[in-house]
């Protein structure tokens, strides 16, 4: 029992338990000095082999500690540091957590730069960049207009709009969905699994030959931990990842009350944010259900954690559960396999190829093969002894060293520059005229009428209406010609997507080198 008492000392240590949720006068100013971290370095021999040395600018919504997407642009920005290249990260927002070795190569920009300022001419005289892609952000876009690097389009995989549960999420994933179709401006897409491989290829029709896969980062984490489920403690049962409506935290709810049946004492802790309009509320009806099903002393929610927390959390665990209903690779699950947590999960997205033999797979909506997959391997030594061998052996594919040498051949027989043809990518969706000739009705607003000033006469009234009927007659006449020519213009945004879409289709199958 001590190192459950300890676990939960620790949430409370950190204050989250439970979801806590130059010149003469007249003369030009001389030009700023550009950044250190943005000048160009030139290096000899004796510092690099040319043959190989790359000037690499990586694109990215965000960068921060507490976050897999964020922690992997770390990692790789580091694989390619090691690697002897010339590495800057252009990024929208910093978030907490950033190594300082990593936060000295980034920048942050809101949205794309000028032509003429210094991190463009960084990104068009760089060898490569590279585009991570977890979902639409403006610096994106610089990707349309980049013709000097080779590039790379950085694909993590988009949740289906269909499970988030806000109008306004659902909105921003339904585009991020289409905006993958910038695609089309990258010499070669990476993915880390076959499952968004094969998504890339069936939201933006990239060709499959060109889409790579090139694994994440997992550094191996040795810990002092217990392979065996204590007698006496009763089992910890760890969940990573966000509150979000489609990592499906109620069916664990529904798990860990059958589990309790055999094992009374067994409690849940879900670990990730669980702020913001979207995950917040689905936080709340974690608890509510919990509540119904008399588990609420049972649950634990201790909302985003650091690094820190995170290993506590993990050396403590006894089982880690994933039943996400979609997942483009899911690190939490290698995370735990590197440190000797065995697995179940749902057979859902790139789970099963994440997993392999390494851990219980159960089939989708299968709510009681879930929790007998669970109480199994804390039943049952020998398959759970089992399980954390080919965890730790599955786990050594995600090395640094593993890793790096493979990202290193890809980048690396690149050619560093393209011959890339003008054009469009296809972004996924026709433009709806009937929506946009309606969009394109205005109407006038009628004149305010005047204060009901009594004291007005008749004969005021009427000398004001006409005033300004010359007035109401033109503004009338204005209106009719503004929708006409609003009407042009969806037309024109019509015949310019069908182009699009066929300059798109066209490039899809040709090679971009001719």
């Amino acid at each position: 029992g001590v190192r459950h008492f300890f676990i939960l000392t620790v949430i409370n240590e950190y204050k989250v338990l439970d979801g806590g949720g130059g010149g003469g006068a007249g003369a030009a100013p001389p030009p700023p000095p550009t950044p250190p971290h943005l000048q160009i370095v030139k290096r000899t021999a004796s510092d690099v082999n040319h043959a190989s040395y790359m000037r690499i600018a990586f694109l990215a919504p965000y960068v921060r500690g507490a976050d897999a997407v964020g922690l992997q642009l770390v990692e790789y920005a580091r694989l390619l540091v090691d690697r002897n290249h010339d590495v800057r990260l252009f990024v929208e927002r910093m978030g907490s957590g950033v190594p300082a070795d990593v936060l000295a190569l980034t920048r942050v920009l809101d949205g794309p730069p000028a032509l003429d300022s210094d991190e463009w001419t960084y990104l068009q005289t760089a060898n490569l960049v590279i585009a991570d892609y977890p979902a639409y952000y403006g610096l994106i876009e610089c990707l349309r207009l980049l013709s000097g690097p080779a590039v790379v389009f950085s694909y993590h995989g988009v949740t289906p709009p269909e499970l988030w549960p806000d109008p306004a999420g659902r909105a921003f994933l339904e585009r991020s969905r289409r905006r993958a179709g910038l695609a089309h401006f990258a010499d070669v897409a990476i993915v880390r699994s076959q499952f968004t491989r094969q998504e890339l290829h069936t939201l933006t029709g990239y060709p499959l030959e060109r889409i790579k896969l090139v694994p994440y980062v997992i550094s191996p984490r040795p810990i002092g931990r217990w392979t065996e489920t204590s007698p006496t403690a009763p089992p910890f049962i760890l969940s990573v990842g966000r509150v979000a409506a489609h990592k499906r935290p109620a069916l664990l709810v529904d798990a860990l009350a059958i589990v309790r049946r055999e094992i009374s004492g067994a409690r849940l802790v879900l670990a990730g944010d669980a702020r913001g309009p979207s995950h917040a509320p689905v936080l709340e009806q974690v608890r509510e259900h919990a509540a119904s099903l008399g588990l609420s002393e049972a649950i634990y929610c201790t909302g985003e954690v650091n690094g820190a927390l995170l290993e506590h959390l993990y050396e403590s665990a006894d089982l880690l559960v994933s039943v996400s209903a979609h997942e483009g690779f899911c690190i939490p699950v290698v995370e735990a396999m590197a440190r000797g947590v065995p697995v179940v999960a749902t057979a859902t997205g790139a789970l099963p190829e994440t997993i392999g033999d390494a851990g219980v797979l159960v089939p989708d909506g299968d709510l009681e093969g879930l929790a007998a997959g669970m109480l199994r391997l804390l039943q049952h030594q020998e398959q759970r002894e089992e399980l954390i061998a080919r965890g730790y052996a599955r786990a050594a594919r995600y090395r640094p060293e593993i890793v790096g040498a493979e990202l290193g051949r890809l980048i690396e027989g690149l050619a560093p520059r393209r011959v890339r043809r003008p054009g469009l990518p296809r972004l996924g969706q026709r433009v709806d005229l009937p929506a946009l000739d309606a969009a394109a009705e205005v109407g006038a607003l009628p004149l305010p009428a005047g204060r009901k000033i009594p004291l007005i006469s008749v004969a005021a009234a009427r000398l004001r209406r006409w005033l300004t009927s010359d007035l109401e007659r033109r503004q009338a006449r204005l209106v009719e010609e503004q929708v006409a020519f609003n009407r042009h213009v969806a037309q024109a945004v019509r015949a310019i997507d069908e182009l699009s879409a066929a300059i798109s289709e066209t490039q899809a199958s040709r090679p971009y080198d001719d």
